[in-house]
């Protein structure tokens, strides 16, 4: 009976511990994508801020979109840029092309096809993992006209302060965002908002789960 119960136990408690496990992963991920976003935005406002017909400083629309679009080519980061009132300035993914604006997406990779087993196993976490108490994220949509409605972040960052959320996607999986405040001289001049796919973090559960599936 003892044996058994053990058995029980190492699984009971591995599913409780997976929860904190993915919580502290997020936080280590969000830190990650804060810290380069205070990096972005730091070099937005040395490269983008022009100074207007009334002697003020604003962000330039077009060096704003140059240097949003170089300085996030090289990661697989989605960086946004937003006016002060929450207008959409530069996205990464809109390119300028001959006949105007062209939207680019990351193709998602072909999922490789599963033995049965695999597929059994997959199905037995997804109802388990409904047996501790984890936390429910809001579910991520993705607006054509891109303005700040949907990203309450965007409106605490535009205050001056920063700010970080977690999304749920429709196919399951997470979405980490930050946005933090453009300053020049501690004046808020825009809102830098970068958003990454939380695929190392499914990886990463997803090979945790296949160690509790051993020892149990």
């Amino acid at each position: 009976l003892a044996v058994n119960v053990m058995a029980l136990a190492i699984l009971v408690g591995s599913l409780l511990y997976l929860g904190r496990y993915q919580d502290r992963i997020i936080a280590s991920e969000t830190d990650d994508l804060l810290m380069q976003a205070r990096i972005t935005a730091g070099a937005v406002a040395e490269g983008a801020v022009v100074i207007n017909d009334e002697d003020r400083n604003i962000l330039s629309p077009l060096l704003a979109r140059l240097m949003v679009r170089r300085l996030a080519e090289t990661t697989a980061t989605r960086t946004r840029l937003f006016d002060t009132d929450g207008t959409l300035l530069a996205d990464s993914r809109i390119l300028l092309g001959a006949e105007g604006k062209i939207e680019s997406t990351d193709l998602e990779e072909p999922e490789e096809e599963k033995s049965i087993g695999a597929r059994i196993v997959g199905a037995l976490f997804d109802v388990i993992d409904l047996i501790p108490e984890r936390e429910k994220y809001p579910l991520y949509r993705e607006e054509d006209f891109q303005h700040d409605d949907p990203y309450n972040i965007v409106k605490h960052a535009a205050r001056g302060v920063k700010a970080k959320q977690v999304w749920s996607t429709s196919s399951g999986g997470l979405t980490l965002t930050v946005a933090v405040p453009v300053q020049h001289y501690k004046q808020v001049l825009g809102v830098l908002m970068l958003s990454r796919s939380g695929v190392k973090i499914d990886e990463a559960i997803r090979a945790v789960r296949l160690d509790i599936l051993k020892i149990f």
